[in-house]
């Protein structure tokens, strides 16, 4: 319900000093306020209206203040590295300093706005917005008069969205324009794109085609790159995917292995993978997990880890009602478990080793590599007690494990030996250096009695 502010100071203008004469039944009525304003009192107000539609916008230092003239459209905001669509007239000291009549295209983060700008393009304006944005010398980023605040009247017409998906500059999606569309493609869910590719000179590699497959299991035929690139794309969006040669170390349709690409892509359809059966989430899941297995083999820890992540990802939050469904989805999320305490105890990380074997145990509790690979973990984390309960128990699950057991057993009571010893040590000077303080005390008192006899 309107207020008789809303009503009142919706007919005011900026600069104007207006009287408020407010009847009771618009104020505090029958009850009044306080001691101050009694029931049934007609209250008077000076108003004056300094400015309006004003936001201040939050940041680190403040001194960036935004005056929407036009809220624009849609709820997202441009990013850090989006190119924006834009024109302004800039002005400091009174004095007009820089104009852009044309929208123009400037990406962010490359200072070639105040920084002030930029947080405001990045947390209020959205696109079609219309702002006046006023810097104090703090957020001018020495643009305009030195000591002065900058204004820029400003108008966002787009912007495309820029990811840069590895965060090392090599594979850089770049949208033609941004996408407010909540369906995103995603790891696991099976998507229609359209495709083409060129070298960087412009050379063609293929012409457009269309390519159905389920993201993430690289069958592409493309740089497995190119897989990661889709995953910030949304529906129906278009973008120019450049990879550069590190992300396309095996080449592909008789490009040379290590030759930098743009792909251009069109996402016609993603079904998401919370939506995809549960028959397909497992078909998914074990393809990652073994692709993360042949990784492992080959010591590159690291990206087994990601694709054991992955293949965990997709079946982590599926739930099934269904008896048979349900034990392969717990089956397919303990070996998950058990592949990234693997990782970890390879790296000798024993904390999230520790963490990815309780959550294996909660689903299967006499499991032997989890119960092994937690004792370890308690070992490494000096747990010894812990340590010596869990490889007892691996060893009863499965009596094959029995000699991995006996020797982390020995390294075990080694360290509980060593830990031991230090303590004697320990107590021995601590109580040592008692016992002599006493002797010399008792030394003393007889040198004294012997004196006074």
């Amino acid at each position: 319900q309107s207020t008789w502010g809303d009503i009142g100071v919706a007919t005011m203008k900026q600069g104007e000093k207006s009287i408020f004469t407010i009847r009771s039944d618009y104020a505090y009525g029958d009850k009044g306020s306080g001691p101050k304003i009694p029931p049934k009192a007609t209250l008077k107000f000076e108003i004056e209206l300094l400015r309006f539609g004003e936001i201040e916008v939050e940041n680190t230092y403040g001194g960036v203040r935004v005056r929407l003239i036009e809220k624009g459209d849609g709820w997202l905001h441009p990013r850090a590295g989006d190119e924006v669509f834009i024109k302004y007239v800039a002005t400091s000291g009174g004095e007009e300093f820089a104009r852009v009549d044309e929208v123009t295209k400037v990406p962010l983060g490359q200072r070639l706005l105040p920084d002030g700008v930029e947080t405001a393009l990045q947390h209020e304006l959205r696109k079609g917005s219309k702002a006046i944005i006023t810097c104090k010398p703090s957020h001018s980023s020495g643009f305009g008069v030195p000591g002065a605040e900058v204004v820029y009247n400003l108008e966002l017409t787009d912007w495309n969205a820029v990811f840069d998906v590895f965060h090392d500059g090599g594979v850089i999606v770049r949208c033609n324009g941004h996408s407010d569309h909540h369906k995103r493609v995603d790891d696991g869910c099976k998507g229609t794109f359209e495709v083409s590719a060129k070298h960087l000179d412009g050379t063609v590699i293929f012409e457009t085609r269309t390519l159905d497959i389920r993201v993430g299991d690289e069958q592409s035929g493309l740089p497995p790159a190119f897989e990661n690139a889709v995953q910030v794309l949304k529906f129906e969006q278009t973008a120019t995917v450049t990879i550069d040669g590190r992300y396309n170390s095996l080449g592909f349709e008789g490009v040379a292995p290590n030759t930098p690409v743009q792909i251009f892509v069109k996402v016609v359809e993603c079904q998401q993978s919370h939506i995809t059966p549960v028959e397909e989430k497992l078909i998914a899941c074990n393809f990652r997990r073994e692709a993360g297995n042949a990784l492992f083999k080959k010591g590159d820890l690291a990206k087994a880890l990601e694709k054991y992540n992955s293949a965990f990802n997709i079946v982590q939050f599926t739930y099934e009602s269904d008896e048979e469904k349900k034990k392969q989805l717990e089956q397919a999320k303990l070996l998950c478990h058990l592949n990234r305490s693997a990782v970890y105890k390879k790296r000798n990380e024993a904390e999230p080793c520790l963490t990815e074997c309780d959550s294996a145990l909660k689903l299967d509790p006499t499991n032997a590599k989890a119960l092994f690979r937690r004792g370890w973990a308690h070992y490494m984390l000096s747990d010894l007690d812990s340590a010596i309960i869990d490889l007892k128990q691996a060893k009863q699950s499965d009596p094959s494990v029995a000699g991995e057991v006996d020797g982390q057993l020995q390294l075990v009571a080694k360290k509980q030996k060593a830990i031991d010893d230090r303590d004697k040590r320990m107590y021995a000077k601590m109580f040592g250096g008692v016992r002599e303080e006493a002797g010399a005390k008792k030394s003393e008192s007889a040198g004294t009695r012997s004196r006074v006899g």
